[in-house]
């Protein structure tokens, strides 16, 4: 078949291979026009580092704030659950004072009238 083509279509392929090299060659420096240059990308890449130290900086201090914060609720749960514990103590207390002091207050009088009753029965109380 390439015995067939004249010098004229030879020619025509050549230009056509060579427009078609060129939009290649055209292609190719437009992605090498896109590519950062090395500088470029050193300098983004450095920035990206110290976006990245920053923020794991932050999440230190936030980590510590918050290991702050859950020690200071475990403490104010602890001191709740003793002043719990002292109010039940003194409720007991109470209780028991109370008891003591119905005893005291109906119970022992009560009983002192019956006694005194029961003596003036006998006839050992004048």
């Amino acid at each position: 078949m390439l015995d067939d083509l004249t010098p004229g279509e030879m020619a025509r392929g050549l230009n056509r291979q060579e427009h078609a090299l060129n939009a290649f060659r055209s292609e190719v420096a437009a992605r090498f026009d896109r590519t950062p240059s090395m500088e470029l990308y050193t300098v983004q890449h450095q920035r990206m580092l110290e976006k990245i130290a920053e923020l794991e900086a932050d999440l230190a201090a936030e980590r510590q704030a918050r290991a702050v914060e859950v020690a200071a609720v475990r403490k104010a749960h602890e001191d709740y659950v003793k002043a719990e514990a002292e109010t039940r103590k003194e409720d007991v207390k109470e209780r028991l004072n109370n008891k003591r002091l119905m005893f005291t207050a109906l119970i022992a009088p009560i009983a002192l009238i019956l006694l005194q009753l029961y003596f003036a029965a006998q006839g050992w109380v004048r």
